[in-house]
């Protein structure tokens, strides 16, 4: 059975472009959620707050002194509000009971009913558009035919297509603005890494330039002091390679002197027996010669064990 092929581990480089860039972009797009809804919410209050302006004018007009539901018509604000909000403008003003009803009498109120003198801002569909509406409710000073008591309804709508333009603009430069500084954070992550992995690039320079025999210590102080740990065990390692080495060295040493001198002590031994004609001499060399050779065997066999 053969045995999966192990996957060799990436490059530091590409593991922190994998990781700092995506997260870059993702924290940067949430941002711009972010601030897309924040920007829709601004907008609506800006206009929101004109659209009260508008509304608190046609109310301060309304008169039921008369004994009926009497408005003068700021036309000129509403004209101005019209130009302002580049939109159609619609107004209703009514009694709560229905029986006084005037202006765009279709404008469709709230589901719930109105608070008093708070103005309450909400969407509808109105003759094929979306609109946004301002109502406000209060008492009516006197009431009419009569009654004890009783609420005026002032409601003022506009188009919600000149909002929803502005919306739009805005968000465009938002995107554009937040594309140019995703690509900018992006680009100084990248130029980041490549500056902050480059005094790795060097020490591998350095360390593949060396020759096989040079076992000095690493030498980097650019290096980050996350990797110097790494260098110092590296150091180490290499410091007992050295110390071993030149044990071995002094072995060889010893080894040779050790079995150098048996063997000019034999040389000489056969010599002299070649030359001597006595065979008593010559039996007398060659006993030497087997202690020599003994001496010989048993330092060989030392520096084997």
């Amino acid at each position: 059975m053969t045995r999966p092929a192990e996957r060799r581990p990436g490059s530091l480089r590409s593991l922190l472009l994998w990781i700092l860039v995506p997260a870059q972009i993702t924290v940067l797009s949430l941002a711009l959620w972010f601030s897309s809804s924040q920007l829709h919410q601004q907008v609506d209050l800006a206009y929101d707050r004109s659209l009260a302006g508008a509304l608190r004018a046609i109310d301060h007009n309304i008169s039921t002194a008369s004994g009926g539901l009497a408005v003068e018509l700021p036309y000129l604000m509403l004209e101005f509000f019209e130009l302002t909000a580049n939109d159609s403008v619609y107004y209703r003003i009514l009694t709560e009971d229905g029986l006084a009803d005037i202006g765009n009498q279709d404008l469709p109120l709230p589901d719930a009913r109105l608070p008093s003198n708070s103005p309450v801002f909400y969407d509808r569909d109105y003759l094929g558009a979306s609109i946004r509406i301002a109502a406000l409710a209060r008492p009516m000073a006197p009431p009419l035919y009569g009654q004890k008591t009783g609420r005026v309804i002032v409601m003022v709508g506009e188009d919600r297509s000149g909002r929803d333009q502005v919306i739009r603009d805005l968000m465009i430069r938002n995107i554009v603005r937040d594309l140019i500084e995703v690509l900018a954070s992006t680009g100084l992550i990248v130029v980041g890494v490549l500056i902050g992995l480059r005094p790795l690039t060097r020490l591998y320079r350095k360390l593949k330039s060396r020759a096989h025999d040079d076992l000095s210590p690493i030498s980097a102080p650019e290096l980050p002091r996350e990797v110097r740990p790494l260098v110092d065990a590296v150091n180490q390692h290499v410091a007992r390679h050295a110390r071993q080495a030149r044990r071995q060295r002094q072995f060889l040493d010893d080894a040779s002197h050790q079995l150098r001198t048996p063997l000019a002590v034999l040389h000489t031994q056969l010599d002299y027996a070649l030359r001597e004609s006595d065979p008593a001499e010559a039996r007398a060399a060659l006993l030497a010669m087997r202690g020599g050779l003994d001496q010989a065997q048993r330092t060989a066999a030392q520096m084997l064990a």
